[in-house]
């Protein structure tokens, strides 16, 4: 990496890094609403696994956002180490993807 390309504006971390959380928290969304679709009185289970991925989203946004202002606050230019509500949001994720597989199967 050249020296030039490690000193971008300061701003610029922060964004892409608000923009992929933001990204990641609308599939969240997305998939709650598709989960949605599939709702029904004898089947209430695609419900639960709606309101985990909005649960999922809502997280994930905050710490995006927690993230970003963490980058921007920084003046050594290092990002910030993995926290634990990045665990949290990945363990949620598979837990969210093996309720979906289970829904789907049933």
């Amino acid at each position: 990496m050249t020296a030039a390309a490690r000193h971008e504006l300061p701003g610029l971390q922060s964004e892409r890094t608000s923009l992929a959380w933001d990204r990641t928290a609308l599939g969240l969304l997305a998939n709650g609403a598709l989960l949605l679709q599939d709702v029904t009185p004898d089947r209430p289970t695609p419900l639960v696994a709606a309101a985990g991925a909005l649960l999922l989203a809502l997280i994930c946004a905050g710490t995006g956002r927690r993230r970003a202002r963490r980058i921007r606050s920084q003046h050594s230019g290092r990002t910030p180490a993995a926290t634990r509500e990045i665990m949290l949001i990945g363990g949620g994720v598979i837990a969210l993807g093996l309720l979906i597989a289970v829904t789907t199967v049933s």
